[in-house]
């Protein structure tokens, strides 16, 4: 296992990684393999090359093989791993997608010239979808790259965590400022919550005006899934503390902020219109348990289900949780027991 500040450094001296965090080159650091010193040929590669990417983005056989020149050292990532690291790392993948279509629009091969010019075709048409990302959730694009949207007509069980988050005196604040303004401040707080969720493993679902919805389902078990969740939500909260201590230096509104989490299963699937307007989403009660505890009161605190607290207070010890009597949800016949958490 490789993971010391020096690796940190040199995985970051790759053009391809130079724009991740520190914490996001370790994280993927952790399942490195360092291959043996033994005799292999190149042939145009040199330092701060790579190979193999064609395979892990598309998820299909190797297209070439490696030789070198020299003793070298090759750095290996288990390829569903590194698949799951470009799901996040959007500005990773359109860099690996330009590199893989300049070789093969370089190469000399004769029975690969139909394929460069449609792959060339495709990859500039590809230039203007890029656009269409950043409209859509991550996991969504990665599976219709990889050709997998047909298995999951039906829906695909997963068991998940689900974050609900809302933002609090919002309905004044639009009242009082200008909607340019509104719109540039949501921007600005929903981004850094986007990037701590997506530093811990999970999805933003949707937006949902106020508030977003985001999935933790990447990891290999529930109970890494959950608290994944747990910690996007407790960064979540502290981040606004820091963005309402600079908000009351200047004289501005300050916000407050509820989150809702739930873990068990939850049907991962299209649900609108066929051929017209479809939304790739996670239903079931799991979801809807989890937006319910996102509406309690209370500011500044992070309600779990008894099942997410299960898999998550050993990572609470350091917190105020409050076991509250069985609640009655809305429009849910059952009773759910809650626990509250508050961030000091």
């Amino acid at each position: 296992m490789v993971g010391s500040r020096v690796n940190i450094k040199r995985i970051k001296a790759f053009d391809l990684f130079e724009d991740i965090s520190d914490e996001d080159a370790a994280e993927l650091l952790k399942h490195l393999e360092v291959m043996g010193r033994r005799m292999v040929r190149i042939n145009t590669m040199g330092p701060g090359d790579y190979c193999g990417e064609i395979s892990i983005v598309l998820n299909c056989p190797a297209t070439a093989t490696v030789r070198a020149r020299e003793k070298v050292r090759l750095l290996v990532f288990p390829g569903e791993i590194f698949r799951q690291f470009i799901e996040r790392h959007k500005a990773v993948f359109f860099r690996i997608f330009k590199t893989t279509t300049e070789r093969l629009s370089t190469t000399d091969i004769i029975q690969l010239r139909h394929f460069i010019d449609e792959f060339d075709f495709f990859y500039r048409k590809f230039l203007d979808v890029q656009r269409i990302w950043y409209f859509l959730p991550s996991e969504l694009v990665a599976r219709t790259l990889r050709g997998e949207m047909e298995e999951i007509k039906g829906g695909v069980l997963r068991d998940v965590t689900v974050l609900f988050l809302d933002l609090r005196h919002y309905t004044f604040f639009a009242e009082v400022r200008r909607p340019e303004k509104v719109l540039s401040t949501l921007n600005e707080i929903f981004s850094q919550i986007t990037n701590i969720i997506t530093r811990n493993n999970g999805n933003v679902d949707k937006f949902l005006g106020d508030g977003l919805m985001a999935v933790f389902g990447n990891q290999t078990t529930p109970r890494k899934n959950a608290q994944n969740a747990l910690a996007a939500a407790i960064e979540s909260m502290e981040f606004l503390q820091r963005f309402n201590r600079d908000r009351y230096r200047r004289h501005e509104e300050e916000f407050y902020m509820g989150i809702g989490l739930n873990s068990g299963e939850a049907v991962f699937g299209n649900v609108g219109v066929e051929n017209m307007m479809m939304n790739y989403t996670a239903i079931g009660d799991t979801v809807n348990v989890a937006a319910r505890l996102c509406s309690l009161e209370g500011n500044n605190t992070v309600n779990l289900t008894e099942a997410t607290y299960k898999l998550t207070y050993r990572k609470l010890k350091k917190f105020r949780v409050e076991k509250q009597k069985a609640l009655k949800l809305r429009g849910r016949r059952d009773p759910v027991t809650v626990y509250q958490v508050t961030v000091p």
